[in-house]
């Protein structure tokens, strides 16, 4: 069966708060700098162009990386503090070259994601497998996270229509989701959770769990079964917080 993997996002909630443009580079900077380790190809960062056609600004470019920052949220950042949109696409023709990756920096909001478009047509499978565990390690290893999942777009196997795990595919409704893989701030044994392919350890940070050890297939039934055994024993034991307690009632 082949994977119709349209994408992949990892989904790092990460603690809240809002910092300044200086902070924000300089940990923005390690954070991709740690990515690029995961694989070359998230190695050269760039803001989104404002226009079609239009410049972008390289991550190495502190200065006028930060003047573009700082100007085209100039409003939400007196609120907000630093925020960025990165891309490894540096120009439109870029933008759906399989292996492009959109990084996503929002400390003030208490998320981080990090999107890579069609990877297994720009990697293949097994390197596709490692950079998302290398990346959701690397991410565990700079920011403060407090939970991430990695969710899924597939096209089906029929060619009409896509489909996403978050949502329409999660085991509960009402609690977070770790889909392909995910990263919890707590020290894990195999024992914690046997349904799980790998647990890895991340130091004192906590544990990168791996629902299924292979690029995730949407249209894999034994994937969704592994996922959902892997969500179902993490709620058991309270690694699964409820997002939406009206969903209980």
């Amino acid at each position: 069966m082949t994977n119709t993997m349209i994408r992949a996002t990892i989904d790092a909630t990460i603690t809240q708060e809002a910092i300044g443009a200086d902070d924000g580079y300089t940990r923005l900077l390690k954070l991709t700098r740690s990515l690029s380790v995961a694989h070359p190809s998230l190695q050269n960062w760039f803001s989104l162009a404002h226009t079609k056609g239009g410049a972008t600004i390289s991550l190495a470019d502190k200065p006028k990386f930060l003047a573009d920052a700082t100007e085209n949220y100039s409003e939400q950042y007196k609120e907000f503090g630093f925020r960025a949109i990165l891309s490894t696409a540096q120009s439109d023709k870029e933008w759906l070259q399989p292996g492009r990756a959109l990084l996503t920096f929002e400390p003030s909001q208490g998320y981080i994601q990090l999107e890579i478009y069609d990877p297994i047509n720009a990697h293949g499978e097994t390197a596709t497998n490692e950079i998302f565990q290398g990346s959701i390690k690397a991410i565990a290893q700079d920011e403060p996270v407090i939970f991430s999942g990695t969710d899924v777009n597939a096209r089906l196997q029929s060619g009409k229509g896509i489909k996403m795990y978050m949502v329409e595919n999660q085991l509960f409704p009402h609690r977070r989701w770790i889909g392909w893989m995910g990263f919890v701030p707590h020290s894990l044994e195999p024992r914690h959770i046997p349904e799980a392919a790998a647990l890895i350890s991340v130091g004192t940070k906590g544990t990168v769990i791996v629902a299924v050890d292979e690029c995730f297939d949407l249209n894999n039934p034994d994937h969704l079964k592994r996922a959902h055994q892997v969500e179902a024993r993490m709620a058991h034991i309270g690694l699964l917080d409820v997002t939406d307690s009206t969903l209980l009632s």
